[in-house]
């Protein structure tokens, strides 16, 4: 997967570049993925990536709940998805 993601980029960069008639850099360096190690790690995951929209200024208030295609529309008061409200 990592040789076809590589690939991938490589082509589309080159590709980009010359598109804008420019060199250098396209991608952002990658973070490496890491296991993690219990729900408290995964809670405060799911609440970066739940407020990345809110970081991005992409929605009017500072609830990630604003976000339309955020997962936090159907979270529960518990922290669980509510897995049939979100299926519709």
């Amino acid at each position: 997967m990592a040789k076809i993601v590589r690939t991938w980029k490589s082509v589309t960069a080159h590709r980009i570049n010359r598109i804008l008639n420019r060199t250098g850099a396209v991608w952002q360096t990658e973070l490496w993925d890491r296991y993690l190690r219990n729900d408290g790690e995964i809670g405060r995951l799911v609440e970066y990536i739940e407020g990345n929209p809110i970081a991005a200024h992409l929605t009017a208030t500072s609830d990630p709940k604003a976000w339309r295609w955020s997962s936090a529309r159907w979270r529960k008061p518990d922290g669980s998805l509510d897995i049939e409200a979100a299926l519709g």
